[in-house]
């Protein structure tokens, strides 16, 4: 019975080697690229209550037509 999965096998560990071998290089670069993202803090963000716009910004609806 093993001989019947014995290519199977073969086949299996040399896509998994050769997909190593090729793609390992291409994600080490693109670990190496990435931006590393900024951590949110609270000056950044905008001041009052959140979903209510502040009143000094007109809503661009409430021109005159």
């Amino acid at each position: 019975m093993s001989r019947r999965f014995a290519p199977y096998i073969v086949a299996v560990l040399t896509g998994v080697a050769s997909g190593v071998y090729i793609f390992k290089p291409l994600f080490e670069e693109a670990a190496a690229n990435r931006n590393p993202i900024p951590p949110m803090n609270a000056s950044t963000t905008s001041p009052g209550v959140p979903g209510k716009s502040p009143a000094s910004s007109p809503s661009p609806h409430s021109s005159a037509k």
